[in-house]
């Protein structure tokens, strides 16, 4: 039974990954970092504190404060640019779960006082009706925790809860909340330890709304 939907945000909603994932490569570049693609692939779908840890570990000779600050104002003028990019599907999929009166959750590993602006300006925040974000849990994905406080937000048990996600992590955290996630593959194509993880995948958003009234949602 599917009584809520928890939407992930980067590379799920907004195709922000791509943008995120430049953005470190200009950091890494203007400090001399060598091998930052590396740190890029691990930290898909992480909060800001484990991908610091990881940072750290990975090159102890960079301050991660300072790499992370050329990030994101580099992301912030691409975005102010170019507009921050919304997946397509997004708005039809969120307006078809409304008028099915279907729950929408936000669990997103990124901090409030990123995420909420961003899905503010593209006019998507008002659909839910709660939000987790990675500042609000001790552990961040691929650990449960964000998946399990959204389905606690709402009051809904976490077998009944879909999850979408297009990182590994997300698919791990999900499955080990006891969830039912599906899988909008965006950077990351799944390999044989995710397709044994999700109930379902899709190729865009568009996809999800027809998956999802197969389940009778």
């Amino acid at each position: 039974m599917v009584k809520a939907v928890i939407f992930d945000m980067d590379g799920l909603m907004l195709d922000t990954e791509r943008v995120a994932a430049d953005a470190w490569r200009y950091a890494g570049k203007v400090k001399g970092i060598a091998g930052i693609d590396s740190f890029i692939t691990a930290s898909y779908g992480r909060t800001a504190k484990d991908c610091e840890v990881m940072f750290q570990e990975m090159f102890p000779q960079a301050s991660y404060t300072e790499c992370w600050e050329l990030m994101h104002e580099h992301r912030l003028a691409v975005m102010r640019e170019e507009g921050i990019p919304v997946k397509p599907g997004l708005r039809e999929l969120m307006a078809y779960l409304h008028g099915k009166r279907c729950p929408m959750v936000l669990g997103t590993s990124t901090s409030e006082a990123i995420a909420r602006p961003m899905l503010e300006s593209v006019g998507v925040y008002a659909y839910f009706s709660g939000a987790v974000f990675g500042n609000m849990v001790k552990n961040g994905k691929p650990a449960p925790d964000i998946y399990l406080l959204a389905a606690d937000v709402i009051g809904v048990a976490p077998e009944d809860c879909v999850v979408l996600e297009d990182s590994f992590n997300g698919i791990r955290a999900a499955h080990a909340a006891g969830m039912q996630p599906v899988m909008v593959p965006d950077i990351q194509q799944p390999n044989d330890e995710i397709r044994a993880l999700y109930k379902g995948i899709c190729e865009s958003l568009f996809d999800v709304c027809t998956l999802l009234q197969s389940w009778g949602v």
